[in-house]
C-alpha cells in the first residue's frame, strides 16, 4: 500500500491521526495495543528468526537503530546456498545438500576434520595412509588405541573410532577386536559371553589375582589406587608369552591394561602376583575373551596360609620382546635359571650402546618384565642384549616412528 511516504511527524499526524491502525488484527486495536504505550508512532520490527522487537514509546531513532540491527542478528542465512539453512546445516561454509554425516558426530563428511569417510574409517584409529591415500591399519593402530583408553582421549580423531564393537565402551574389549581384525579372525560379538572368576588370594609373604573363566582370555583392565599397586610391581610382572601390560598414572589412580598382543596366546587362567591387595584394590575391571566379548566377572577374595610355591622358569634368556615393531615403548620379558647378577643392555645398529637397563642387577630366580623407553631414540634397528656369568643372548627390536 502506497500511503504518499516519507512522512515528517508533522504530516504523519495531519493525515493519519494519532491512532491509526498500522498493524489491525480485524478486532480493532489489539495487536497494536501490545506494542508498548504512550505517543505513536511506536516503531515494529520482526526479526530474522520472526521474534517481534518493538519500542515501548514514542520515536526514538537510537532505539529503532538498536532495533533493527538486533533483528537483523537473528536473520536465518545459507551462506553455502546448499539449501539447508544455517540453523541446521552440518556444513555452514561448505556446500553439502545430502548432509551425509558417516559418523553422527554432528560434523558432515564434507567438513569433518577427521575425514571418517576417506581417512578415519573403522579401525584405522592412527590415521595413517598409503601413497594412493588407502587407510593402513597395522599394530601401531593397536598401540594408538591403547594410549586412547589410558589417556582417557575423548576428542582426537582416533577417540571417534575407538569403539570397535559398537557396544558404546571404549575398553580392552575393542583392543581384543582389533587385534584379532589385524590376525584375520573372525569375531562372534553377538554370542552370550560366560562368567569368570577375579580371586584375589592372600598368600603367606605376597598376594596374587587369578582370572579364570570357561572362555579363553585375552585380555584385562582395571584401576587401582597408586598407593595399593606401584609402578615397580607392574613393571616387573610375570606376563605370558605374547602378552603386554600399559598403563597411566592419573592423582591417585592407576588405569591398567594388559592383553595378548599376539593374538594367538589366549587362556582359561591368568595369574598375577602382587605384594599387598585386597577385594577393594580393583575397580573398574573388565575382562575381554579372545572373541571379543566382555566376560562377566565376579571379584572374590580368599586367605591361604600355606607356603608358596617357588614357580621355577624352565628356560634362561629373553623370551619376546613386544609390541615389534615398537614406538616409543618396548616390553622386554626374560628369565633366570638360578639367583644371581643380571646385564641387559641396548645397541643401536652400528653397535653402539645407548642404554643400560640392568647392571650387575642381583635378581633370584624367576621369570621378569621390563620396559625401555626409546623416546630419545631415532627409528632403526636395535639390539637386547641379556648376560649372566654363564649366558647371554641378544634379540633384535624395530623402533618405528
Amino acid at each position: 500500500m502506497d500511503w504518499g511516504q516519507p512522512y515528517s511527524c508533522t504530516s504523519w499526524a495531519t493525515t493519519f491521526g494519532q491512532s491509526f491502525p498500522i498493524l489491525d488484527d480485524g478486532n480493532g486495536y489489539s495487536i497494536y495495543s501490545l506494542f508498548g504505550v504512550g505517543y505513536v508512532p511506536h516503531n515494529v520490527v520482526i526479526g530474522g528468526d520472526g521474534l517481534v522487537i518493538f519500542s515501548e514509546s514514542g520515536f526514538n531513532q537510537n532505539t529503532m537503530i538498536a532495533m533493527i540491527e538486533e533483528g537483523l542478528a537473528n536473520l536465518v542465512l545459507d551462506v553455502d546456498e546448499d539449501g539447508v539453512l544455517d540453523s541446521d546445516d552440518n556444513c555452514v561454509d561448505i556446500s553439502n545438500p545430502s548432509q551425509n554425516d558417516i559418523d553422527l558426530d554432528g560434523a558432515g563428511d564434507a567438513c569433518d576434520p577427521c575425514d571418517n569417510l576417506n581417512i578415519f574409517t573403522y579401525a584405522n584409529i592412527d590415521g595413517n595412509i598409503d601413497t594412493e591415500g588407502n587407510p593402513i591399519i597395522d599394530i601401531f593402530d593397536v598401540m594408538r588405541l591403547v594410549d586412547i583408553l589410558l589417556d582417557n582421549d575423548q576428542e582426537s580423531c582416533g577417540a571417534e573410532i575407538a569403539d570397535m564393537n559398537s557396544d558404546g565402551n571404549e575398553n580392552v574389549v575393542d583392543i581384543i577386536s582389533l587385534v584379532q581384525l589385524l590376525l584375520g579372525g573372525g569375531l562372534d560379538n553377538l554370542s552370550n559371553s560366560n562368567s569368570g572368576i577375579f580371586e584375589i588370594e592372600n598368600l603367606e609373604h605376597s598376594d596374587k589375582v587369578i582370572i579364570s573363566s570357561d572362555e579363553k582370555i585375552s585380555g584385562i583392565q582395571f584401576e587401582a589406587d597408586i598407593l595399593e599397586i606401584s609402578e615397580y610391581e607392574l613393571n616387573n610382572l610375570l606376563l605370558p608369552n605374547g602378552w603386554i601390560l600399559d598403563y597411566a598414572v592419573s592423582d591417585e589412580n592407576i588405569l591398567v591394561i594388559i592383553f595378548d598382543i599376539s593374538g594367538e596366546n589366549s587362556l582359561s587362567e591368568i595369574e598375577l602376583h602382587f605384594d599387598n591387595i585386597s577385594k577393594s584394590t580393583f575397580q573398574n575391571v573388565v575382562v575381554s575373551s579372545d572373541e571379543a566379548n566382555e566376560i562377566n566377572i565376579s571379584i572374590t577374595e580368599k586367605e591361604n596360609d600355606d607356603r608358596e610355591l617357588n614357580f621355577v622358569p624352565t628356560k634362561i634368556g629373553l623370551n619376546s620382546l613386544y609390541p615389534n615393531p615398537f614406538n616409543p615403548t618396548l616390553n622386554i620379558a626374560f628369565s633366570t635359571l638360578k639367583e644371581g647378577a643380571v646385564d641387559i643392555s641396548v645397541y643401536n645398529a652400528v653397535g653402539e650402546e645407548v642404554s643400560v637397563l640392568y647392571k650387575n642387577e642381583h635378581l633370584n630366580s624367576g621369570s621378569y618384565t621390563l620396559n625401555w623407553n626409546a623416546v630419545e631414540q631415532s627409528s632403526g634397528v636395535y639390539f637386547i642384549k641379556i648376560a649372566t656369568s654363564s649366558f647371554s643372548e641378544v634379540k633384535k627390536a624395530i623402533l618405528v616412528k
